[in-house]
């Protein structure tokens, strides 16, 4: 299933399953019902430039399916917008970025076709992911492929995983992961007191020994980026994250059998799990539309809050978290 498509009325590409505001789902879902075969065209396939409708699943989740498709599977998946605590985590990972004096960008759109929840920068790059609800392996393996490799991004990834779930996922066997131990975020926690569960590895005859190691959010991120944390291989594919040591050496001199420094796979061998949306080529053929150029949308630089002056990622009544609860209080 692809999650691209062209909407011509704001003549501009969109990724269905990242990025959607809560006005622009209603907006898209809005034209369940009202487009027709022989109107003019409001959605296009990216890659065929067919024209598509708007169809509500009976499991409740929107489509976009293209016209005359009935007689095989091709649906553009609609993603709801971010939950209030998925913005909470992306906030409080710019945050502490921002406030250990490193670069941090919500929502950066890579060359490789992803959207990193908090782009970081320091002595090396970071493409921090949120992740609140259930993702698959192949999914996650492939996005990290997709942004680690990107051209205007090359950077290290690092997932922090707080899903309600007593198991961790097994996604994060096979990418760069810490536990999030805060998995309640109805409001904003306080800076610091976020934390998450990586590893610190200890030499054990010829192999490595990995003992958990719980570590605050905003150290993990400056750490991440000034590569003081570090990815490791294990014997049969599988990552951790760990504080860096000197069994690093160890590991590139080869002097622990079947460890080895982490690098980006672009797949994984894949396994039944849960569906998850992904963005890939649509199958359709191309039929008589031809698709309108695409014209690249902007980042428009962050508005600041009135009260602290900082940037306004998200905004509660026009002011940031901090302030409006506050307010509240």
């Amino acid at each position: 299933m692809s999650t691209r498509a062209y909407y011509v009325p704001w003549g501009r590409s969109l990724d269905l399953s990242n990025g959607l505001t809560t006005a622009e789902y209603e907006q898209i879902i809005a034209w369940q019902y009202r487009i027709r075969g022989s109107d003019r065209p409001v959605f296009l396939c990216e890659t065929s430039g067919a024209s598509m409708f708007v169809r509500q699943h009976s499991s409740g989740r929107y489509h976009l399916v293209h016209f005359g498709s009935e007689d095989h599977d091709c649906k553009h998946v609609i993603s709801p917008p971010k939950s209030d605590e998925h913005k909470r985590q992306q906030e409080y990972i710019f945050e502490s970025a921002t406030a250990a004096g490193l670069w941090a960008e919500p929502e950066y759109r890579t060359s490789g076709g992803t959207i990193v929840d908090v782009a970081v920068s320091g002595t090396g790059n970071v493409a921090v992911e949120c992740q609140l609800s259930s993702q698959t392996t192949a999914k996650a393996v492939e996005r990290t492929y997709a942004t680690a490799t990107s051209e205007n991004f090359p950077s290290a990834p690092l997932w922090i995983d707080s899903a309600p779930v007593q198991t961790a996922p097994r996604y994060m066997r096979f990418v760069p992961s810490a536990r999030g131990t805060v998995s309640e975020w109805q409001t904003m926690p306080v800076r610091g007191s976020a934390r998450a569960v990586i590893g610190e590895m200890t030499p054990d005859g010829r192999t490595l020994k990995r003992i958990p190691k719980t570590v605050i959010w905003d150290d993990l991120i400056v750490a991440r980026a000034e590569s003081r944390v570090v990815a490791v291989e294990h014997p049969g594919g599988t990552v951790s994250l760990a504080i860096r040591g000197t069994w690093c050496d160890g590991v590139i001199a080869g002097d622990f059998p079947g460890f080895r420094p982490w690098n980006p796979r672009p797949s994984v061998q894949p396994r039944k799990e849960s569906a998850q949306v992904w963005s890939r080529p649509c199958v359709h053929p191309p039929d008589k539309y031809e698709r309108p150029p695409i014209r690249p949308s902007g980042m428009p630089d962050l508005p600041t809050c009135p009260r602290c002056g900082s940037r306004l990622f998200w905004s509660r009544d026009g002011l940031c978290g901090r302030c409006k609860e506050a307010r509240d209080d």
